[in-house]
């Protein structure tokens, strides 16, 4: 991941830069495309000129979509079906994907990101990964690079527009760290912007986009007096989790401050702060993840003020994952950079 970040904030900045022109936008919808263009870039290395960039990717939104449509429409079945459609779009990305891989194995060019790391990799017997195991493994980074990251800046951007002290506070961290220069590696590695980790930890609480997980029992198990026997699906809810007034205090309150070192949630139990789940299946897109939201909120800070429109009230939608409901259109106003004496 860390090798990625230089990668991330090059596409990232060339997407603020076009922002800048903007005066009013769909701030979910920008991210959304965003987030495509940089899990395409980045995850499978496929570039800007590639003939299936354009496809892949409406490919991908065309499957996605399937899964925020009412849990009624997703059960009909049949040709011209919603379902239908979306089995055409994955059979498309299946080829689309399959001919990437085999294109790279004949010309022995496996390229980079995680699809050339997984063209490279071998199995127990020595032998390479079989297509529809590289298909698995890329379609899940590229969720999870994608959708969730789009959900997290939407709702960044919603808090900080109804929260101005702490929208000023992440300002300030920004110019005086930067300087108005464009953030380095280095400075996404969670450690160099202490408020802007707040500041997403925080948003990841109010808002974690997997909402909710599966598990499986591998033993009996006694969860709040009820026996659970081995081999029983269970679900978890972080959002239910992350609101327990017993665990914070004011839980619907946006407060980046609860994430001081030795602050309210240090003192948690484990298990009551889990916005990318936990244990061994914790989520595979998080550091990526991480590393991206820390330079779009960079790259934007850095720009531009994103002022939210009172005519256009949050409203959530919560499949697959938790996020605006109809987009969140933001008004766009240009911001001065400051220079290097004014941060000193």
């Amino acid at each position: 991941v860390e090798g990625t970040a230089q990668k991330v904030i090059d596409e990232v900045a060339c997407a603020a830069d076009a922002l800048t022109t903007s005066s009013y936008v769909d701030i979910n919808h920008w991210v959304r495309e965003l987030a495509m263009r940089v899990a395409l870039r980045v995850l499978a290395d496929i570039p800007e000129d590639h003939a299936d960039e354009r496809p892949f990717a409406h490919e991908f939104e065309r499957a996605l979509s399937f899964f925020g449509l009412p849990l009624p429409v997703q059960m009909l079945r049949g040709p011209g079906t919603p379902y239908a459609d979306m089995q055409m779009a994955r059979a498309a990305l299946d080829r689309m994907i399959l001919a990437e891989v085999e294109r790279r194995r004949v010309a022995g060019e496996l390229g980079g990101g995680v699809l050339g790391m997984l063209l490279s990799c071998t199995d127990e017997a020595g032998e390479p990964l079989p297509g529809d195991t590289l298909r698995d493994h890329l379609a899940t980074v590229l969720f999870a690079g994608h959708d969730t990251t789009t959900a997290t800046m939407s709702f960044l951007v919603h808090e900080l527009g109804r929260t101005p002290h702490a929208r000023d506070e992440l300002l300030a961290e920004i110019d005086d760290v930067l300087g108005g220069d464009p953030p380095r590696p280095e400075h996404l590695d969670g450690k160099a912007l202490p408020v802007l980790e707040r500041t997403i930890n925080e948003t990841l609480r109010r808002f974690p986009p997997a909402w909710h997980g599966p598990r499986h029992t591998v033993r009996d198990v006694e969860l709040d007096g009820v026996l659970v026997p081995k081999g029983t699906d269970v679900h978890y809810s972080s959002w239910a989790t992350h609101h327990l007034p017993e665990y914070y205090t004011d839980p619907v309150a946006f407060r980046p401050d609860r994430f001081l070192p030795g602050g309210e949630v240090d003192q948690l139990p484990k298990g009551a702060y889990v916005p990318f789940g936990g244990g061994s299946r914790m989520c595979l897109g998080k550091r990526f993840a991480q590393y991206e939201i820390r330079a779009i909120t960079i790259a934007l800070c850095q720009r531009v003020v994103l002022d939210l429109d009172p005519a256009r009230p949050l409203r959530l939608s919560v499949a697959p994952t938790i996020g605006p409901k109809d987009g969140l259109p933001v008004f766009v106003r240009p911001r001065g950079r400051p220079s290097q004496a004014q941060a000193a």
